[in-house]
């Protein structure tokens, strides 16, 4: 029980830093361009995740260079498209967008990884869909429509990591076990190492 009070402590944390993630993001754009905020997101994680490994003598070299790889581009075309729906678009729209992640999820699974999802969850799924747009009542007009495609975009690559992990642990030894993720998540507040 207190592991599960701590780790519920720990979620409210998270939100409150997705939350400071999203208002700085807001109010950095004004001053600096979608991939300037990205680029210094990315070096201060990048310094102190370094750090943090060499201090407890972890090794960079890795087998799954190519999952690596294209884990780090659609991770960072994900946090470009996510910051630039929140400069360009309300934060609770581009929130919105961010969230239909796992959505996304569970059609890649169908798409890449051939899994078979019962009737009632595509329904679900195709609900989940309809949600949102009705949620955000979409218009046609230039500039929205394409901050609306990069907030929907956020949620598709993020998703397009955790598929790239995947086939990187079936490649290794035909389980899960495989790609490891050191990941400071600002979005959601959290640091987190994640093993596949």
């Amino acid at each position: 029980m207190a592991n599960f009070r701590l780790g519920s402590g720990w979620m409210v944390v998270a939100a409150l830093f997705f939350a400071l993630m999203g208002l700085f993001v807001k109010l950095g754009a004004e001053y600096f361009s979608s991939t300037e905020l990205v680029f210094w997101r990315t070096l201060i994680g990048v310094l102190a995740l370094g750090c943090a490994a060499l201090w407890r003598r972890e090794r960079f070299a890795t087998p799954l260079l190519r999952y690596h790889l294209q884990r780090g581009v659609i991770g960072y075309a994900s946090l470009l498209m996510s910051f630039y729906a929140i400069a360009h678009l309300p934060l609770a729209t581009a929130s919105t967008l961010t969230y239909t992640s796992p959505m996304f999820l569970a059609l890649l699974s169908v798409v890449l990884l051939r899994e078979k999802l019962p009737a009632r969850a595509m329904m679900g799924l195709a609900l989940g869909f309809v949600g949102v747009v009705l949620l955000l009542r979409p218009t046609l007009s230039g500039e929205v429509l394409v901050c609306r495609s990069d907030g929907a975009g956020v949620g598709f690559s993020g998703r397009l990591v955790l598929s790239a992990c995947a086939r990187a642990g079936q490649a290794r030894r035909g389980g899960m076990a495989g790609c490891v993720l050191f990941r400071a998540d600002f979005q959601r507040g959290r640091l987190a190492v994640d093993v596949f």
